[in-house]
């Protein structure tokens, strides 16, 4: 069995967590490898993968865990009786613990700073002596240099018996295997590598860049990854750093802090508070929107931020595929990394559950936590006062807004508490009330559409309510560069369907170059491929009255035609029986898209109202 990067992982925590020489750590990781197939017995875990290190479900893995000590105690051991698991791993309850035990290193390794990122301390060479080349090469590598590509090692014990066989000793090479793996599976791009010489001073400070690399040529240091040195400074600590090459120091908030303030970076610079972001801060979001691909208006940009400095609950309503998700979770990458949480709503929030959980009726002293994770982040946010925590409710109007949303709504309306269950002591951890946190913003988005609720005034009264519309000049700028036959014909028809309300977003404008783009690719003529586009994605929102349909539908057929195309919409749809528009075929570009316009034409002459959804 290949061993995946997760149960690598967990072995070398229960390796270096376990007394060394004993057998711990090995009968862990054999039931780790067996127990998936067991579990699969039962019928809730009928879709559980045979490793179950790849699960990074805590709540899952407790279920995983409670099943497993229920099946432990049966008199004959349940599913585990003649498993390849023998008495010995579940009659003294061993398999439980070691579910236990990778729930543990699961908690532990997940541990990150407060901005989502790790810290790493790292000496650049003996006594930094390659610290001025690395810096120069936007670098960082570790020697071992008897090592091949670590991408070829199964796990850390190939590796460990490696480092043992190219140096011709025993040793446990503990902290090179520890280093070495950490650099291959743990760091990851965005995380902060603080270079140093011996135990101080600091030399410089850098954001990883890039994924491990192997480079065969290089005479030595040949692991490396691509690393952006944004300062460099010397600063000489009162902490002394660990003598390691490379440590993960993420944890060791003291030092973290004085890092943070020494080099200007972390909470001095980042973490600020909503109703004291500036103009400058606008001009930085407006950058990371553009960086991200989005396009806003600069006007509504500065009125989101306006509101949200106003009002810890702002509803962005208004065209589906327009950005209002894409804008609220930037704002969140903007504000409060790792402090924030996007729920999808779903039509089934009948109450407050969905957001707050419940006490369990059936296990006295349990709390069921909501999946959605609302509960976790009001009570860290709650016991973190000085940071902004972000709460994005998207698609809100699925459900009845006051069903679920009414405590919220009283709560910041009052500064009140908010109540979690009837006791007088937690239970599970989980207070009676909880204070409406007052650093903790909610962002809701809404469609307005059949499948949706209208909020209602009370609701409404109570938040900052932004419309996003898209503007032809804006479809214009966003369809700049794109695909030109499909760029042509969505500026084309921008205008016209807009007038009957069933103007589409940047969403639907993307999805139709793609599908341009791949027809062609497939080997469909231009305007075929455009034509099967107009017909699937922009026409199914037409309906409507003959008064409002008549003259935009007289235009988007002539948008059908050719430049030197005469034919009539109106003397099409008189003609007795099936509209066929292929007697035009000379004069109609987008013969499939015209023939549907001319139908939906006919139907509301004749009946008053028409859709694209035909009888």
């Amino acid at each position: 069995m290949t061993k995946s990067q997760e149960m690598i992982a967990f072995e070398d925590w229960l390796y270096a967590n376990n007394t060394p020489g004993s057998n711990k750590a090995g009968s862990y990781v054999t039931v780790i490898e067996n127990i998936g197939p067991i579990l699969r017995k039962l019928p809730q875990f009928a879709d559980l993968p045979d490793d179950i290190c790849t699960i990074s479900d805590v709540s899952r893995l407790r279920e995983i865990w409670k099943a497993v000590t229920a099946e432990q105690k049966k008199p004959n051991g349940g599913i585990f009786a003649g498993s390849v698991l023998t008495e010995g791993y579940w009659a003294n309850n061993f398999c439980s613990a070691t579910i236990s035990n990778y729930i543990k290193f699961l908690n532990q390794s997940n541990m990150k700073s407060d901005s989502g990122i790790r810290y790493w301390t790292y000496s650049p060479g003996t006594g930094a002596d390659r610290w001025d080349e690395f810096r120069q090469n936007g670098i960082m590598a570790l020697d071992f240099d008897s090592t091949d590509d670590l991408r070829g090692y199964e796990d850390n014990e190939a590796l460990r018996r490696d480092l043992q066989q190219k140096s011709g000793d025993e040793a446990s090479h503990k902290n090179g295997v520890r280093a070495l793996l950490d650099f291959r599976d743990v760091m990851k791009p965005g995380d902060l590598v603080f270079a140093k010489k011996g135990l101080n001073p600091f030399l410089g400070v850098g954001r990883v860049v890039g994924d491990y690399e192997f480079v065969a040529s290089a005479p030595n240091m040949r692991h490396r990854r691509a690393v952006e040195w944004f300062c460099v400074k010397t600063v000489e600590l009162d902490d002394k750093a660990a003598r390691k090459t490379l440590t993960d120091v993420t944890q060791d908030k003291e030092l973290c802090k004085k890092l943070d303030v020494a080099y200007g970076i972390g909470d001095t610079k980042v973490v600020k508070k909503i109703e004291e972001l500036s103009t400058d801060d606008l001009s930085t979001f407006r950058d990371q929107l553009a960086a991200a691909g989005l396009q806003y208006d600069e006007a509504f940009v500065r009125r989101f931020f306006a509101a949200v400095q106003a009002k810890q609950f702002v509803v962005l309503t208004g065209l589906s595929g327009s950005g209002k998700t894409q804008l609220a979770i930037q704002f969140c990458e903007f504000i409060a990394r790792g402090r924030h949480a996007i729920v999808s709503v779903g039509a089934d929030w009948t109450n407050n559950e969905k957001m707050l959980g419940y006490p369990d009726a059936v296990h006295c002293g349990k709390y069921v936590r909501p999946e959605s994770g609302v509960l976790d982040l009001v009570l860290e946010a709650s016991s973190n006062p000085g940071r902004p925590y972000v709460l994005v409710l998207d698609e809100m109007n699925l459900s009845h807004v006051e069903r679920y949303f009414a405590d919220f709504l009283s709560a910041m309306e009052s500064k009140g508490d908010l109540k979690l269950h009837g006791g007088k002591m937690p239970v599970d951890g989980v207070p009676p009330t909880v204070k409406m946190p007052e650093n903790l913003w909610v962002i809701g988005t809404m469609n307005v559409d059949e499948t949706t609720y209208m909020f209602s005034p009370k609701v409404l009264d109570r938040a900052q309510v932004l419309e996003f519309r898209v503007k032809a000049e804006d479809m214009k700028a966003f369809l700049d560069g794109k695909q030109s036959a499909a760029a042509e014909a969505l500026n084309g028809f921008f205008p016209e369907l807009a007038k009957v309300g069933a103007e589409f977003g940047y969403r639907t404008a993307g999805e139709f170059c793609s599908y341009v783009e791949k027809a062609i690719a497939l080997g469909s003529p231009i305007d075929e491929a455009v034509d099967t586009a107009i017909m699937q994605k922009l026409l199914p929102k037409l309906h409507g009255s003959r008064r409002q349909l008549e003259r935009p539908l007289e235009a988007l057929w002539k948008l059908c035609l050719k430049p030197d195309g005469a034919a009539s919409v109106e003397t099409l749809a008189k003609a007795e029986g099936e509209i066929d528009v292929f007697p035009y075929g000379n004069n109609c570009k987008y013969p499939i898209s015209g023939e549907k316009i001319a139908r939906i034409y006919k139907n509301a002459k004749n009946n008053g109202f028409a859709s694209y959804a035909e009888a």
